[in-house]
């Protein structure tokens, strides 16, 4: 039987080169992605390399791609899986809209509120809405405002169980600056009240598949109170920089002091340069005065909201 003839000459150097080429290149992609160099086809793992220019020496012991592709693609297996991993990871991070999603069992909750008698009265009431199907339970209360802390415990409770879900409420209490940077980051849902019957049927509604027909409170910016001014016939006016968003003449509007909210209700005028606005954006200074309440210090905050009824896209 006669053995097939080796490739001799120009054509041997160049399929030589081609696969040199190609090796080259599955190295380099293992390399990467491995954290480190890769062994050869030689016996005892010596790295074969090609000669300069691209082309093996005649005579070289060729190195079988082979086991190069099989980690290759031992390495694309596990990348996909790592994916895998993360993206049901961010799917599980889930508030209170996923009440009603057919693994979804138990709604814990991390309740903070303005005084203690808050605290307990709404403990009780969520508790209680417990039924067979879906659990309610409080796993963190306190009076102050929503701090960092509570946000993290959020975010690490609700990516630990695919039948549960987390909720932050805060009752006539605003998160600290810092707690909103990570709740956006973390995707933890927070809930902010000042009426107790409207945690309620916020946490019932959502229980019995109706969270479209809950009004969702929208924040549009916020204004540091910087000095204040007695007008007669007007009341006092508080000389204020918007330091995030927008402040609208039409938009409700609370008073927080100390992050716990003082007053809730209507703007009364919003001015710019003793010109009335309809709206004055971030990082510029004007005038507010609110609807009957003048009780204005410097460094409180001005809160400026709409309500917007926003129909729930899956339950």
């Amino acid at each position: 039987m006669r053995s097939q003839p080796h490739p001799t000459g120009d054509r041997a150097q160049r399929q030589r080169a081609c696969l040199g080429d190609q090796l080259a290149r599955l190295r380099l992609a293992l390399h990467v992605d491995d954290g480190g160099a890769v062994g050869g086809g030689l016996k005892g793992g010596a790295v074969v390399e090609p000669a300069v220019g691209g082309r093996w020496e005649d005579g070289a012991h060729l190195p079988s791609v082979e086991s190069d592709v099989e980690r290759a693609q031992d390495i694309a297996s596990n990348r996909q899986m790592l994916a895998r991993q993360a993206a049901m990871v961010k799917t599980t991070k889930r508030g209170i809209e996923s009440l009603g999603q057919a693994e979804v069992k138990e709604l814990l909750v991390i309740l903070k509120a303005d005084v203690q008698g808050s605290v307990e009265v709404l403990r009780g009431t969520l508790e209680k809405l417990s039924t067979e199907k879906v659990k309610v339970k409080v796993i963190r209360a306190g009076v102050g405002a929503i701090a960092e802390s509570d946000v993290l415990l959020a975010s690490a409770t609700q990516a630990d169980d695919l039948s549960t879900a987390v909720v932050i409420i805060g009752f006539n209490v605003r998160p600290e600056a810092r707690a909103s940077e990570v709740a956006k980051h973390e995707d933890v849902d927070i809930r902010l009240h000042s009426i107790i019957y409207k945690v309620e049927e916020e946490i019932k509604a959502a229980m019995i598949g109706m969270l479209d027909a809950i009004e969702k409170e929208v924040i549009l910016g916020k204004a540091r109170v910087q000095e204040i001014f007695k007008v007669s016939k007007i009341g006092t006016i508080a000389g204020c920089r918007v330091t995030d968003g927008v402040i609208r003449r039409q938009a409700k509007a609370r008073l927080l002091r100390d992050s716990v909210v003082i007053w809730e209700g209507d703007i009364s005028s919003l001015k710019r340069f003793k010109e009335d606005a309809s709206e004055v954006r971030s990082g510029f200074e004007c005038g507010i005065s609110l609807v009957n309440f003048n009780d204005i210090k410097v460094e409180d905050e001005i809160e400026a909201f709409v309500i917007e009824r926003i129909a729930a896209t899956e339950l």
